[in-house]
């Protein structure tokens, strides 16, 4: 567990023995798909650590439709609101991956950032490339028609998610169609005919369940 958290960005910079407090503080729980790790409005009481597996996290509106916030992979932590004393979780997270969690107390992790002043400045970095990657999600939901937010949605998995080989990338990602129309805002027969489309062009494969991306500069640039 201790190697683990130091390669996290939020241990980045961190004594020895300070990793080691935040391990002390650290229990690892199991989690099979399609566990629910909590539900809006349950008490926020803790912090987790993707040690391993993938998590969606999502609301569901008024009318009973899921809306997906994000996918949380392995190396990130949620939820990030949890950071700021919030007292109630802001959203839904589900499993979608068998996974292991590294389940920390909020209120031990508030005093920790309050004695660790590089724990404090690495949160504010991570904070602030959520706010970023957020605003760009908010131009491209703006700005470009449901075939551009499909291939967009697409290119920030493979980024986020897959293995990198030059400009190939390949992607397995336990995520349905459903639920990256559900990410953006559009029907899933919209996200199924552009993935189609892309094949056609010969810009990507499907195999086995896996996503490979022949060259996501070139993908990038049709977007």
């Amino acid at each position: 567990m201790l190697d683990f958290l130091k390669r996290l960005p939020i241990c980045k910079e961190l004594s020895h023995e300070d990793v080691e407090r935040i391990a002390q503080l650290t229990t690892p729980q199991e989690y099979k798909k399609r566990r629910q790790v909590f539900l809006e409005g349950d008490p926020c009481t803790h912090l987790f650590f993707v040690q391993t597996g993938l998590i969606k996290i999502y609301r569901i509106d008024d009318k009973g439709r899921e809306q997906i916030l994000s996918f949380i992979p392995k190396g990130d932590l949620f939820p990030h609101t949890g950071l700021f004393f919030k007292e109630t979780y802001p959203a839904n997270a589900e499993v979608l991956e068998d996974a292991v969690l590294l389940s920390f107390p909020l209120l031990s992790y508030q005093k920790l950032m309050a004695e660790i002043p590089q724990l404090s400045v690495n949160v504010t970095k991570i904070l602030g490339n959520k706010i970023l990657m957020l605003q760009r999600r908010v131009t491209e939901l703006t700005h470009k028609d449901a075939v551009q937010r499909t291939i967009s949605a697409f290119i920030h998995l493979a980024i986020d998610h897959g293995k990198r080989n030059d400009n190939q990338v390949t992607l397995q990602l336990n995520v349905t169609n459903q639920e990256i129309a559900d990410m953006i805002g559009i029907s899933r027969e919209t996200v199924s005919r552009t993935l189609n489309q892309l094949k056609k062009m010969g810009k990507i494969d499907i195999r086995n369940g896996q996503y490979i991306i022949y060259d996501i500069e070139d993908l990038k640039e049709i977007n």
